[in-house]
């Protein structure tokens, strides 16, 4: 009896201050209007919402409907540049939090306790205090990282940061923090145009390093634009391109063409120099000169003698390519779940013809005990 007492003690207690606060809200609104847009306003860029002043402080309302979605209690708001459905606002102390303005109500999934509040494509908010720098889910506020690192940056990539100390610079997790990548490279990680591969800096060049942390590349280029299944493509610190060779590492093209382009035809690339096309086979050889229209170049080179041994060797490093990428969202994913077990199935069938990576799958198998019978 005393229990169901302090129950309907405590819920009455709640209900009241609902109440209270709805009345409050209520009135605020009753006082300063039903248009907020008439009181001194301020458009913030590329939100649904904007910002309107009573009393010397702000609250927040809907653009469309002019429905206030918060009283005005805040010492200043601002839009997070590149997130359209967050505000940060202030209390006066220089620190800033955040407001969630997806539903009919603003709703604060951040105190105001940080010194900057920076998009993190697709989930997360950089944040930073004393001056280092974590990340926040926008979902909810949950802090995934305290401010810890000297710089955070995303690489184009919604699963991974490239974060960075005084002693260097890794890849983490986006999801748990969990360093993947040794915080050891001298310079920034940048995106490679494949989520398996990263282009880093080191020792006055740049290369490129794959997920597993072995060196596809060393740091000894100029400049590393791309990176493809077949090739590398580097740069002479400028426009001009080259290419190194996947499987290898061999420098098939030094970094002297306007343009290079991959064609239909395995084993060949189209390369521009001084307006004219060209071609280089997979080995580097020239195949023809620099002297010719695209379209011209394309009939040539379908007409060119075919070599199996370069449609063998693109096809290896496709397939190796992609199972490597499938291998890194095993990994990702702890092997958990449906996905993964339909990942693991056809890393493990006939059609992976890489023995190194059915390996790799097997150690995963292990280590996070999948069940095989579901395989």
């Amino acid at each position: 009896m005393k229990k169901l007492k302090s129950f309907l003690l405590l819920l009455g207690m709640f209900l009241t201050m609902a109440a209270f606060a709805f009345n409050r809200c209520e009135a605020a609104t009753a006082r300063i209007g039903i248009d907020p847009s008439k009181l001194p306003h301020k458009l913030l860029l590329g939100a649904s919402v904007s910002a309107y002043q009573y009393g010397g402080r702000w609250g927040l309302f809907e653009l469309n409907t002019n429905k206030i979605m918060t009283l005005p209690i805040y010492s200043d708001v601002k839009t997070i540049p590149g997130e359209p459905e967050y505000i940060a606002y202030t209390d006066g102390s220089g620190y800033w939090g955040i407001i969630d303005c997806r539903g009919d109500w603003g709703i604060e999934i951040s105190q105001p306790i940080y010194e900057t509040i920076e998009d993190l494509p697709y989930y997360y908010f950089k944040v930073s205090r004393n001056g280092k720098y974590g990340w926040l889910e926008k979902q909810n506020g949950n802090v995934v990282q305290e401010p810890f690192y000297s710089e955070v940056n995303f690489i184009n990539n919604s699963l991974l940061f490239c974060v960075c100390t005084d002693s260097g610079c890794g890849i983490a997790r986006a999801k748990d923090a969990k360093v993947v990548k040794p915080v050891k490279y001298p310079g920034e990680f940048q995106y490679a145009g494949s989520d398996e591969y990263f282009i880093y800096y080191s020792g006055g060049g740049y290369g490129v390093v794959d997920i597993m942390d072995a060196v596809i590349a060393p740091p000894k280029y100029r400049g590393v634009k791309n990176v493809t299944y077949d090739a590398i493509y580097i740069t002479d610190g400028g426009k001009k391109l080259g290419l190194l060779r996947m499987r290898d590492g061999k420098q098939i093209a030094q970094p002297i063409y306007d343009k290079i382009s991959k064609l239909e035809e395995p084993g060949f690339y189209k390369v521009k120099k001084d307006g004219k096309w060209g071609a280089i086979d997979y080995d580097g050889k020239l195949i023809f000169e620099c002297k010719y229209g695209p379209l011209e170049m394309n009939k040539m080179v379908r007409n060119y003698p075919d070599n199996q041994k370069f449609k063998d060797a693109i096809n290896y490093n496709y397939y190796y390519d992609r199972y490597l990428e499938a291998y890194y969202y095993l990994d990702f994913l702890e092997a958990n779940g449906r996905y993964a077990e339909n990942i693991l199935k056809k890393i493990l069938s006939d059609e992976n013809k890489s023995q190194e990576i059915k390996d790799k799958a097997n150690e995963l198998i292990n280590k996070y005990g999948v069940d095989r019978s579901k395989l």
